[in-house]
C-alpha cells in the first residue's frame, strides 16, 4: 500500500506531500486546485507517459516520489528538456525510450495495466473524471470474457470481497459511533443543569473573594486604629514630659575636652612606663652582686713587654733595609735548634697576642647576674654565664701562653748569651732576636 506521495514542481504542485490513511483517503477542494494532478502523477509514474507539460511553469525539473508500506521507494523525474528517469530503491534507470518502464517498477508498486480483449490494455487502478471505470461501458459478455481470460480475475474478486468486508466494518463503526453519539448527547442533556450551577458557583466564589478582601481590610483598619491609639498615648506622655521640662533652664556650655584627653593619654603612658620600670627593678633586685676583678698588673707588664718587642721589630726593619744591598750570605750552618726555638717563640707570641685581644674584648662585659629558671631574662643570664666561663678560659690560656713565651725567651737568652753566629761569626743579641721574632722577620740578621 502507498504510504507517502511527494510531488515537486509537478503541474500546479510546487511541493506537496500526501500521506494516505490505512483505509480510504479522500482528496477534496475547489476546482483547479490540483486534485486530478495527484492521480495524473501516479499514472505518469506507472506508465512513464511522454508528457513534458507536467513540468511546472518556469521550473527546470519535476519529480514524483512514492513510498510503500513494504519499504519500497520509487522516484520519477523529468526535466523540461530531457528524458525521464527512475530511481527505484536507490538504483537509477534512464534511457528507457518512449513509454518504457523498468521491470522493478511494477514489482515494487504492483499497479500495471491489465491486458484486455482485442489486445487492448485496461487500467484497473485509475479512472478519469469523465470516463467510467473499466468494462462499465462494455456489454456484459465482454466483461465476462475479460474476467474469464484475465490472470488478475482472482485478485479482482479478492479486492471485491475485501471491499465488501471493509464496507461492512465501516457500517459497524458507523452504528457504534451513532450509538456513542446518542449516549453522549443524553449525558449532555443530563448535565445541562450543571451550566447554571457553575454560573451560580462562580458568582458565589466572586462574593467569597470580595468578603475575604473586606475581612482583610477590616483587620488592617483595626491594626491601624490600635497603632493610632498607641501613638496618641505616646503624644500625651511626650506632652507631659515637655510640660515638666519647661521650667528648667538651659544647661551650661561644656568646656573643650581635648586638653583633658591629652592629659589622660599622658597619664596612661606614664603609668605604663612606671609599671615597666617597676618590673625591671623587681627583676634586678634578685640579681647577685658582681664579682671582684682580678689583678691586671701582670697583663699590663706583658703588654709593656710586647710594646718593647714592637719597637725592637721596627729597629730590625731599619737594619734589614740597610742590609738589603749586601751580597748573598755564605752557606748557613745547621740552625735547626735555633729555628725550632724561634718558631716556638713566634707561636707563643701569637698566642699571647690573640689571648690579649680576647681579654680586652671580654673586659667590657659585665659579670653575669644570678640565674633564673626560665624566660628571656633567664636565657640572657645563661648566655652571660657562658661568656664569663669563656673569659676565665681565655685568661687561663693567656697565662699559659705568657709562661710559654717567658720559657722560650729564657731558653733563647741562654742560647744566645756569649754566643756568636755560626754563619757570619757576629755576636748574638738576645733582645734583638726576640724583637725580630715578634715582628716576623726571622732570626739573626747577618752582616
Amino acid at each position: 500500500m502507498i504510504t507517502r506521495i511527494e510531488l515537486t514542481n509537478f503541474m500546479s504542485h510546487a511541493h506537496t506531500v500526501i500521506e494516505p490513511a490505512a483505509g480510504l483517503t479522500v482528496i477534496v477542494g475547489p476546482n483547479n486546485c490540483g486534485k486530478s494532478a495527484v492521480v495524473a502523477a501516479l499514472q505518469v509514474l506507472c506508465r512513464n507517459d511522454p508528457a513534458a507539460y507536467v513540468v511546472r511553469h518556469e521550473t527546470k525539473e519535476c519529480t514524483v516520489a512514492v513510498e510503500t508500506s513494504d519499504g519500497h521507494k520509487v522516484v520519477w523525474s523529468r526535466k523540461a528538456k530531457g528524458s525521464p528517469k527512475y530511481i527505484i530503491d536507490g538504483q537509477q534507470f534512464d534511457r528507457l525510450g518512449k513509454g518504457g518502464v523498468p521491470d522493478e517498477l511494477h514489482r515494487a508498486l504492483r499497479l500495471p495495466e491489465v491486458e484486455g480483449t482485442k489486445n487492448a490494455a485496461l487500467d484497473v487502478h485509475f479512472g478519469g473524471q469523465k470516463s467510467p471505470i473499466f468494462l462499465l461501458d462494455q456489454p456484459a459478455a465482454e466483461a465476462a470474457r475479460f474476467f474469464a481470460s484475465s490472470s488478475d480475475a482472482s485478485r479482482l474478486v479478492e479486492m471485491q470481497r475485501r471491499h465488501k468486508v471493509r464496507v461492512a466494518d465501516r457500517q459497524k463503526d458507523k452504528n457504534r459511533l451513532e450509538a456513542e453519539s446518542r449516549q453522549v448527547n443524553g449525558e449532555l442533556e443530563t448535565l445541562q443543569p450543571v451550566v447554571e450551577i457553575d454560573k451560580h458557583l462562580k458568582t458565589l466564589e466572586a462574593a467569597w473573594h470580595e468578603l475575604t478582601q473586606l475581612a482583610g481590610q477590616i483587620a488592617a483598619a483595626e491594626r491601624a486604629a490600635a497603632a493610632l491609639a498607641a501613638q496618641s498615648a505616646v503624644v500625651v506622655n511626650e506632652r507631659a514630659v515637655a510640660g515638666a521640662l519647661a521650667p528648667l533652664t538651659a544647661p551650661p556650655a561644656l568646656a573643650p575636652t581635648e586638653p583633658l584627653a591629652r592629659q589622660i593619654e599622658q597619664l596612661q603612658s606614664a603609668r605604663h612606663s612606671a609599671d615597666a620600670l617597676t618590673g625591671q627593678v623587681q627583676a634586678l633586685q634578685e640579681l647577685a652582686a658582681p664579682p671582684t676583678l682580678a689583678d691586671e698588673r701582670a697583663l699590663a707588664k706583658a703588654i709593656a713587654h710586647l710594646e718593647a718587642a714592637s719597637a725592637n721589630a721596627a729597629s730590625a726593619l731599619h737594619e734589614r733595609d740597610a742590609l738589603v744591598p749586601l751580597v748573598a750570605p755564605p752557606v748557613l750552618a745547621d740552625e735547626a735548634a735555633l729555628a725550632g726555638c724561634l718558631a716556638g717563640l713566634a707561636a707563643a707570641q701569637g698566642n699571647v697576642a690573640a689571648q690579649h685581644g680576647r681579654l680586652q674584648a671580654l673586659a667590657l662585659v659585665s659579670p653575669p647576674p644570678a640565674l633564673v629558671e626560665s624566660g628571656p631574662l633567664g636565657d640572657a643570664i645563661g648566655r652571660l654565664d657562658q661568656a664569663a666561663r669563656q673569659v676565665d678560659e681565655f685568661r687561663r690560656q693567656l697565662v699559659q701562653a705568657e709562661a710559654e713565651q717567658l720559657a722560650a725567651a729564657a731558653e733563647l737568652r741562654a742560647w744566645a748569651t756569649d754566643g756568636t753566629c755560626p754563619t757570619c761569626g757576629a755576636p748574638l743579641n738576645a733582645d734583638r732576636l726576640l724583637a725580630h721574632a715578634a715582628a716576623g722577620l726571622g732570626g739573626h740578621a747577618h752582616g
